[in-house]
């Protein structure tokens, strides 16, 4: 069940993003922030913003082919140790295994959502039409339909 913290929302002023939970007011002023630094750091060459200069030095990196880094399990080149890094654990590294179906996942939260296939469990109920859902995500999509925000 939700507590009253849940269910009030922010909304972004530029582009009407929602956020919901108790850190709603924090991730809105940062994701506010992002709308007026978004002309500071964008690629010249095809417009993409970024907030801050690190992904954008990537970004060109990958414009130009620059990418030094190579995965030693594939043919993936990346122009970080970061991306490389993180395509290593989401591709190559998958620890967390299912013991109903033996799917793997790079981390436990996936699994725990993913066993929920098998359980049946939803644990996200709507309060305005008693739908459950099993994923955070569907239930974020489903509450933010115009169903639900009239």
């Amino acid at each position: 069940m939700e507590d009253n913290e849940t269910l009030k929302v922010t909304t972004c002023l530029t582009c009407k993003k929602t956020f919901r939970g108790n850190w709603r007011q924090t991730n809105a002023r940062k994701h506010m922030e992002k709308h007026e630094h978004s002309n500071d750091n964008e690629c010249t060459l095809c417009g993409k913003s970024f907030t801050n200069k690190r992904p954008l030095e990537a970004h060109l990196m990958r414009h130009f082919g620059q990418m030094p880094y190579n995965c030693k399990n594939c043919t993936e080149r990346f122009p970080t140790e970061n991306e490389l890094r993180k395509h290593d654990e989401t591709t190559h590294n998958r620890k967390h295994i299912c013991t109903d179906c033996g799917k793997s996942f790079p981390y436990k939260s996936e699994l725990e959502t993913h066993r929920r296939s098998h359980t049946g469990e939803k644990p996200f109920l709507c309060l305005k039409c008693d739908y459950a859902f099993a994923d955070s995500t569907s239930f974020r999509r489903h509450t933010e339909t115009k169903v639900h925000n009239s």
